[in-house]
């Protein structure tokens, strides 16, 4: 039974939200080296594995034993990451609305102070 290292790698990039961008960079490597590894092309040596699990947070045994069927597929991943991002997205929209809120209050009492200074 061959292991496909680099399937597990891919998946878990996808599950943190990483681009092979950000993972070359980590690794001070090309992109297109990055991607031979996730496409099981170039050799990985131990070294570069315990690299990228760091970068991943998880030990390096793991990315050796796990098994995908165990991890979400790599489409449930992606909607993993998009439903993710959705929802953080809705509470920053909410933290930006009451902000925004606040401002308006105290934006409103502002004029209203300075349009009674006047007045006097």
């Amino acid at each position: 039974m061959k292991i496909n290292i680099g399937d597990n790698i891919r998946t878990l990039r996808v599950l943190k939200g990483f681009s092979q961008e950000y993972m070359a960079n980590e690794l001070e490597i090309s992109v297109s080296a990055y991607s031979n590894i996730e496409r099981d092309v170039s050799a990985l040596t131990v070294n570069r594995l315990i690299e990228i699990a760091k970068i991943l947070s998880v030990k390096a045994s793991f990315i050796l034993e796990m098994d995908n069927k165990q991890i979400l597929s790599e489409n449930d991943s992606k909607e993993y990451a998009s439903k993710s991002m959705e929802s953080e997205f809705e509470k920053l929209k909410k933290q930006f609305d009451s902000m925004s809120a606040q401002f308006q209050k105290i934006s409103g009492t502002t004029k209203q102070t300075s349009t009674k200074t006047k007045k006097r």
